[in-house]
């Protein structure tokens, strides 16, 4: 005996109903977990960001905490060029006072840390740097393969590095990758951004302004002081007592 059409009607209802209902609490499930997922994505962002700024914060230079300089020059072929001057008002606290010494001292944690490269110090003075190419603040360029040095022979760029101004004697370290992004690590280091014919890197001499980090006004004095009637004993065990004195020397 077929179904009679009522009873059909009420089959298919039931039908829907189920489907309705089963596609309900799908939904009830799958909104919950959705709104979890949010959150620790959320919660996985945050901390990554506090990570990310706890390391600026304690990897030298810090933010208001460090005070360093580095000698600077740009090295042509045979010549240095002139000092170049700040165009952007010192953004992120790595800057020039026009003499050719690099201050870094970060005020932002975009010049702080690992963050903290010679590439802050292009852009603030107005210089243009890839590996292979050099574009000046006046906008005559100095590029491998086109630029001829006088001396004959088209140049190559390389960044000599001297972790030490106080010895460059050492030699430097030589950067040809990525130069933009060679990083300030200590206070006192010298670099000399050279265009010079290819084979002659090694002779890359280190920036004029060296001379220049013993000269700053800007560098804290150290002062010392001898108390009222210190004794001092030599190897002769001969013994002498001094009034008070203070020295201050530049730092």
């Amino acid at each position: 005996m077929a179904p009679s059409t009522s009873s059909t009607k009420k089959l298919a209802k039931v039908a829907r109903s189920s489907k309705g209902s089963s596609l309900r609490q799908r939904s009830d499930r799958t909104y919950p977990l959705s709104v979890l997922a949010i959150v620790l994505i959320g919660l996985v962002l945050v901390f990554y960001g506090r990570g990310q700024r706890a390391s600026a914060q304690s990897t030298e230079p810090r933010v208001t905490k460090d005070h360093w300089h580095a000698a600077f020059g740009l090295y042509n072929c045979t010549t240095f060029n002139a000092p170049f001057v700040d165009t952007l008002e010192d953004r992120v606290g790595i800057h020039s006072h026009n003499d050719n010494v690099i201050h870094i001292h970060p005020t932002s944690s975009l010049g702080s840390g690992k963050r903290a490269v010679i590439g802050r110090f292009f852009d603030e003075v107005g210089l243009k740097v890839t590996d292979t190419k050099i574009t000046l603040p006046d906008g005559s360029t100095l590029e491998e393969g086109v630029t001829e040095c006088a001396s004959g022979g088209t140049g190559t760029i390389v960044l000599a590095v001297w972790d030490s101004a106080d010895d460059p004697s050492g030699g430097p370290r030589l950067v040809t990758t990525d130069i933009a992004d060679e990083r300030f690590v200590r206070d006192r280091m010298a670099f000399t951004l050279a265009f010079v014919p290819a084979g002659t890197e090694a002779d890359v001499p280190a920036p004029e302004s060296i001379p220049l980090l013993d000269q700053l006004t800007d560098v804290a004095p150290v002062t010392t002081t001898t108390a009222v009637g210190a004794t001092t004993t030599t190897a002769d065990a001969a013994t002498t007592t001094t009034a008070a004195a203070t020295t201050t020397t530049a730092g």
